[in-house]
């Protein structure tokens, strides 16, 4: 093998990821074991360890990359379609569709990690936090986007968020289109009142 091909293979960890990330779309976080991500990666456990520690950094960092998959194409979106300020979040939902078939195995196991393990259970502690972290994101861009009380925004965006993939898993293929339309009144709840009219996506 030339110096060139060694210098162009993945290192270890990126292996490890990308084999992971495979493997949980396809088998989903509770059962895609370590024992087969390593297999697939054609990595040693003691490489697995050393680059991550356990199974849940792995989870938190498919995770995470699923989060900034998401944020990419609203970013798109954005300049796509004009939307900006509160309307950004309105084009979570307009990929929502896209984003969460392409992983409904995994996205499926995390709602079997919510509702069947223990809170004290690693796997559901890293799905937690990840949870906690989204939003948080969530409040700081409704912050920066002028809507008032952003943490109350933030909580009951991520219930409507989680609503529309609990029920795009079950097979609603109109799930996305109802959240959207929902959130556009969420939004409006949460923009500064004007004197004179009622509050307005519009500007």
């Amino acid at each position: 093998m030339s110096s060139a091909a060694v210098m162009s293979r993945p290192d270890a960890r990126e292996r490890i990821l990308a084999a992971a990330f495979e493997l949980f779309d396809e088998q989903g976080l509770l059962d895609a074991s370590i024992e087969d991500i390593l297999a697939r990666a054609k990595a040693a456990k003691a490489t697995f360890y050393h680059c991550f520690g356990s199974k849940e950094a792995v989870v938190e960092a498919y995770l995470d990359h699923g989060m900034k998959n998401l944020g990419m194409l609203v970013e798109a979106a954005k300049g796509e379609g004009g939307l900006d300020g509160a309307g950004t979040f309105l084009a979570v939902f307009d990929f929502f569709d896209e984003w969460s078939q392409r992983s409904v195995v995994a996205l499926s196991s995390v709602l079997r990690i919510l509702k069947e393990l223990e809170p004290d259970h690693p796997l559901r502690v890293a799905v937690t936090a990840f949870l906690d972290r989204s939003r948080e994101r969530v409040a700081a861009a409704a912050q920066a986007a002028g809507l008032e009380r952003p943490l109350e925004f933030a909580r009951s965006f991520q219930i409507l968020a989680r609503g529309a993939l609990v029920t795009t898993v079950e097979g609603d293929g109109g799930a996305a289109r109802r959240a959207r339309a929902m959130a556009e009144q969420l939004i409006a709840l949460h923009l500064p009142r004007r004197s004179d009219s009622a509050p307005t996506l519009g500007p």
